[in-house]
């Protein structure tokens, strides 16, 4: 057996429907319990995203390590980004921290699982990456860049303010040199 027929097989009796419709999306986040309280006090936080569907189920779909640490009847794991059914309940010490709203007609589990991605990298493929990416799947006017990316436009202003601030402290401070010799 091919290995796609394996994975479409191993979808079908996970206990989740994939091909359910999604009309609604949010993005949640919760403190990174896996950096104890060094996690809490840098700020470091773990996000999922939770898919409405069409008849009410809530269903959390997130990126993180091979070691579970809940145990939901109805989940389904590939690679490192697992789904699984929930309710409010389970959430409620969640944040919600963006709201995706409706979502393009048409789209089912399936497809904001696998645009959430199977491989992880702490720097490159985390749990944020995976947000964004179904974000992005969801409602394609969402915008296209990574917080990566971000990142580094931000650092990038942030070079280029102080470096015009210390050329203009330097042109002005020349200035004053260059009177107090006019003076003398």
């Amino acid at each position: 057996m091919a290995d796609k027929e394996k994975r479409q097989l191993r979808r079908k009796h996970c206990g989740i429907d994939l091909d359910q419709v999604v009309i609604k999306g949010d993005i949640y986040k919760r403190p990174l319990y896996s950096m104890g309280q060094f996690g809490a006090l840098l700020g470091l936080v773990h996000e999922a995203a939770v898919a409405t569907t069409e008849n009410g189920r809530l269903y959390l779909i997130e990126k993180g390590g091979p070691h579970d640490d809940i145990n939901f009847p109805a989940r389904y794991r590939e690679g490192e980004c697992r789904i699984v059914e929930i309710t409010r309940k389970d959430i409620r010490d969640w944040e919600l921290i963006r709201p995706i709203g409706k979502v393009d007609p048409g789209i089912t589990l399936e497809d904001l699982f696998d645009s959430c991605g199977s491989d992880y990298g702490l720097f490159t493929d985390n749990c944020w990456n995976g947000t964004h990416r179904i974000r992005a799947k969801c409602n394609p006017d969402e915008d296209g860049i990574t917080w990566q990316a971000k990142g580094a436009v931000e650092v990038g202003v942030g070079v280029g303010i102080a470096a015009a601030v210390g050329i203009l402290a330097f042109a002005l401070s020349g200035n004053s040199k260059e009177k107090e010799k006019a003076k003398q």
